[in-house]
């Protein structure tokens, strides 16, 4: 019975771990939901205990399990029954594999043990080897969460039936495995089963790469249409800006013998007012240029959005024969910017709202440097700063579709933020020719 007690709480221990450290689904900050849970759990023990000396059953763990993640994790319902099945699947294959190969080795070295025994070691095996392979690839599975967070909602509903399909089909192996039949009828039997097994999540596992695929096809097409569109709107943005400033240009002696006449007649608060007036025909006109036809439809878009009291600065600008391909450039920088924009947001307004954008565009070697007033993320691991928006599953990738982008140029990318200064600098690599 205590190895019972030990894979109960081993169990949940390696669920909530799995949960936490490699889906990294986040917890609920509630002290109450912490005590629910572990009322839950120990009443989870007692029963087993009772039953098991009582009748000598053992009471399958997954109703509580599947409580316990409702009521520590966020996610819905749908999400915590799918990836819990993925997990019990996982489970129960490691530790038939392991007290099958256990049981064999025994029997070859004619040694009786018991069969409960055996089950319960192999089980507690593998527990240990979830939560060490969990802890050990924890920093290494941060784009886990963005891949899930792709898969279809319906697709869960058809992760969940493959996994529910494959323990059957597992369980009966196991079943035909102790039953004492002919040798040869029993090997053909398990061996149709994995064989069953072994295709179902071979189709399944296809039908998910397939979706997954789709779904990011979807996405570069997404970001193809939104480049056109924005170098649409930029040209005739320039259209407009040019026309305003041969406009401009064209009043422009007549603008200054205005301001004479009223500087010489002293009257200031109409050259105030004059002066007020021109700049605004100014800013209108203004235009910033990068050297890239994508840069320029980017930062002038973003630049024109933004409210007065946010100064954005950039300097730098980017070759002729730049090397970035047009969809990673909007990629990057639209990236960059709308995340600094919302850094922006959560600042208090009498605090002052800065943006900064600097370019270095060498040979072989492109540096992007974004620099926005922000927060303070003094202490915290900024490397996996969380959306504050509600709809997390469509926001909150920016950093890692740069990261993904910047994969493709064997860059690499540093962040940091000190005294409210919120930093991230880019590298970019020119491939070498085929």
């Amino acid at each position: 019975m205590n190895l019972l007690i030990i894979n109960t709480f081993l169990e949940f221990t390696t669920v909530i771990i799995i949960f936490s450290c490699i889906i990294q689904t986040e917890l609920h900050k509630h002290l109450k939901n912490i005590i629910t849970a572990f009322i839950i759990f120990f009443s989870q023990v007692i029963i087993q205990f009772y039953l098991y000396r009582t009748y000598n059953i053992n009471l399958p763990d997954t109703i509580a399990l599947l409580l316990v993640l409702f009521i520590i994790f966020n996610e819905t319902l749908l999400y915590k029954i799918c990836w819990l099945t993925v997990y019990t699947l996982f489970e129960a294959v490691t530790a038939y594999m392991l007290s099958n190969i256990i049981f064999i080795f025994l029997n070859l070295l004619n040694i009786s043990g018991n069969t409960l025994n055996l089950l319960a070691y192999s089980d507690i095996t593998t527990f240990a080897l979830f939560i060490a392979c969990s802890l050990a690839f924890h920093k290494k599975c941060q784009y886990i969460k963005h891949y899930i967070d792709l898969i279809e909602k319906r697709n869960y509903y058809l992760i969940i039936f493959s996994c529910f399909i494959t323990l059957i089909l597992l369980n009966l192996s196991q079943i035909f495995f102790y039953e004492d039949i002919a040798q040869i009828l029993k090997y053909i039997i398990i061996l149709m089963i994995f064989l069953l097994i072994i295709t179902l999540l071979i189709t399944t596992t296809s039908f998910l790469i397939s979706q997954y695929n789709n779904t990011i096809l979807r996405e570069k097409d997404k970001i193809n249409q939104k480049c056109l569109e924005m170098e649409q709107a930029f040209n005739k943005q320039i259209e407009q800006k040019n026309n305003d400033l041969r406009a401009f240009r064209h009043d422009f002696n007549n603008h200054m013998l205005t301001l004479q006449v009223l500087v010489q007649d002293e009257k200031w608060e109409q050259v105030k007012n004059y002066l007020s007036k021109l700049s605004i025909i100014h800013t209108q006109n203004f235009y910033i240029s990068t050297g890239n036809i994508i840069a320029d439809a980017v930062t002038n878009q973003f630049y024109n959005t933004l409210d007065n009291n946010i100064l954005f600065k950039t300097s730098g600008y980017f070759k002729q024969d730049c090397f970035i391909d047009g969809i990673d450039m909007c990629t990057i920088l639209s990236n960059l910017l709308n995340n600094a924009l919302e850094a922006l947001s959560h600042l208090e307004d009498n605090i002052r709202k800065e943006i900064y954008l600097d370019i270095d565009d060498t040979k072989n070697r492109i540096s992007i440097l974004m620099q926005n007033s922000s927060v303070n993320y003094d202490g915290i691991d900024t490397c996996n700063i969380q959306t504050t928006k509600t709809d997390t599953i469509n926001h909150g990738y920016g950093l890692l579709n740069i990261k993904n982008t910047i994969k493709k140029y064997h860059g690499l990318m540093k962040i940091h933020c000190h005294n409210n200064i919120f930093t991230t600098f880019i590298i970019l690599n020119k491939p070498l020719p085929l």
